[in-house]
């Protein structure tokens, strides 16, 4: 029997090849909070019949449904590439070993991502200690949220859309990785420059970075299932977010925001302890042809002038506009 609370509660994903076919979980994630839920439209008869007060149950029916919502995790060390790689379009991806050790790198570039989805298991435990299963088949990462500030960890939120929720497949029992620290404002810097002489900056408390890959997720047709296709790209990827300063340089943000120019290279580093030789856990979000979009510093007070700063992160006609690197002891996503 399990706890019969959230603390016996589950989350498991496993990478689907056709959409919407339910996969067993092979990654499970220690997660803080979830929205995940059944999205049904039903519609209602209304008829007019002499003698009928109330709308006939029986003319309530659902015309189609979808499942969805915000997945919301502490960024660990291991497990996390099949989330990365379905919102970057690589969950095919195979780690690369570094320097014949115990680590290995995943480098996620922007991609297609036509057929990276994910099965996302959900297991709700009721009062009793019995499992609910909520299985999320056709699951595609529409969009990420990448935070962390002075003593906080770094956290991330997946915006979840799913084919459907069912409730037919086995519950898989979780098998969490061991000895699996997560990021955090301790091992984080923030580094800028040219492309590949990218130096640390100083100021930076706190950043926000959001990843967004607009779908068109409507596609549902008279095929007599009321479930929708494969969501596909219909738009550009959108990156863009805030960084928190004290105003020490203003050449590194507000100079740049007065005269147009654009960093040609940023990236957000968060260095953990070393897996062996030189090979670190380690999580690299570079970001190219970055723009300020922030205003002037204003003074609010008598404290010190803190400005916050918007970006929003263009492609250079070069170089890839978003890479994330991911050093860890993965094997495979």
């Amino acid at each position: 029997m399990t706890v019969g609370s959230g603390i016996g509660s589950s989350i498991g994903c496993g990478k689907e090849t056709v959409y919407g076919s339910f996969v067993t979980p092979t990654r499970w994630l220690e997660y803080e909070s979830e929205t995940l839920k059944l999205m049904p439209n039903r519609i209602q008869g209304n008829g007019l019949a002499q003698g009928v007060f109330v709308p006939r149950g029986s003319q309530r029916v659902t015309t189609t449904q979808q499942g969805g919502g915000d997945l919301k995790s502490r960024f660990f060390y291991k497990g996390m590439g099949l989330y990365l790689g379905a919102l970057m379009g690589n969950t095919s991806l195979a780690p690369v070993q570094q320097g014949a050790t115990a680590a290995y790198l995943q480098t996620h570039v922007l991609a297609d991502p036509s057929g990276d989805m994910l099965t996302i298991q959900k297991g709700v435990p009721d009062l009793g200690g019995t499992i609910r299963k909520y299985n999320f088949v056709g699951s595609k990462v529409e969009k990420a949220t990448f935070e962390c500030g002075v003593d906080q960890p770094l956290m991330v939120t997946f915006n979840i859309d799913s084919k459907n929720v069912d409730e037919t497949n086995a519950y898989t029992s979780p098998t969490y990785l061991t000895s699996n620290p997560y990021f955090h404002f301790g091992q984080f810097s923030y580094l800028a420059g040219a492309v590949g002489a990218e130096a640390a900056v100083t100021g930076v408390q706190k950043v926000s970075l959001v990843i967004d890959r607009p779908m068109y997720d409507k596609g549902f047709y008279a095929d007599g299932t009321g479930l929708k296709a494969e969501p596909t790209l219909n738009g550009y990827t959108k990156i863009t977010g805030s960084i928190e300063t004290d105003f020490i340089d203003k050449t590194k943000f507000a100079d740049l925001f007065v005269s147009g120019a654009a960093v040609p290279s940023i990236i957000f580093r968060w260095q953990g302890p070393i897996i062996a030789s030189t090979f670190h856990n380690q999580l690299d979000i570079q970001l190219t042809d970055m723009f300020f979009d922030t205003d002037t510093p204003q003074v609010g007070g008598p404290d010190v002038v803190k400005p916050k700063i918007n970006f929003t992160a263009l492609y250079d006609d070069s170089n890839q506009p978003l890479t994330i690197s991911y050093t860890s002891t993965d094997t495979t996503l």
